[in-house]
């Protein structure tokens, strides 16, 4: 059954939920390129973002090691409701929540092909659990 703006009684759950922060956290493990750049995604004040951390830099300098951290940046914010209910369609099943995961199970966005996972990951060089399987 759906609301005036098209969202079952799940997904209104769910969106309540979250702008309540009950969701709040990080979501899965982080992807990490072979440059050693960082993605992460969190959920924070309700809100999904996704962060890039460029990588650690070191530096010998007169026999010490001087490490320069890598700054962190916003790249993408999930704001709207629809984009909230895509992001959990998308990343739902890596939140560590029951009634996410079992909305998850029934509305998970259609993977790609896996050669077109092999090609995306690729090209950017990101390796992660899901990712290894396929390019081995």
């Amino acid at each position: 059954m759906e609301d005036d703006f098209g969202y079952t009684v799940r997904e209104n759950e769910l969106l309540d939920r979250m702008a309540a922060g009950e969701l709040d956290g990080i979501v899965g493990a982080p992807l990490v390129t072979i440059k050693g750049e960082i993605f992460r995604l969190v959920i924070q004040s309700g809100i999904p973002t996704r962060y890039y951390e460029q990588p650690t830099i070191m530096i010998l300098t007169e026999g010490k090691v001087e490490r320069f951290l890598g700054t962190i940046e916003k790249i993408n914010t999930w704001r709207t409701d629809d984009e909230k209910i895509q992001f959990l369609r998308e990343y739902g099943d890596q939140i560590n929540d029951a009634a996410v995961k079992e909305y998850v199970r029934h509305n998970k966005v259609v993977e790609p092909p896996e050669s077109t996972l092999i090609n995306w990951n690729a090209e950017r060089h990101i390796y992660s659990p899901d990712t290894i399987g396929l390019i081995q």
